[in-house]
């Protein structure tokens, strides 16, 4: 399964925009949990986020 997830219309991130508390917590989360990993992507559109994982355990 992907899930996908990417803002548009927003003021986008910053030049230099680097992960934080928030995104860090929930990407320990899922490998934990998931033993998956996600990735993130900081653009002058939005931010963009993508999580891959097996739904056979």
């Amino acid at each position: 399964m992907t899930l996908g997830w990417h803002e548009i219309g927003g003021t986008g991130a910053p030049d230099g925009a680097v992960n934080g508390y928030g995104r860090d917590l929930v990407a320990a989360q899922v490998e934990d949990q998931l033993h998956e990993k996600m990735a993130t992507d900081f653009s002058r559109d939005g931010l963009g986020f993508e999580l891959s994982f097996s739904l056979k355990r």
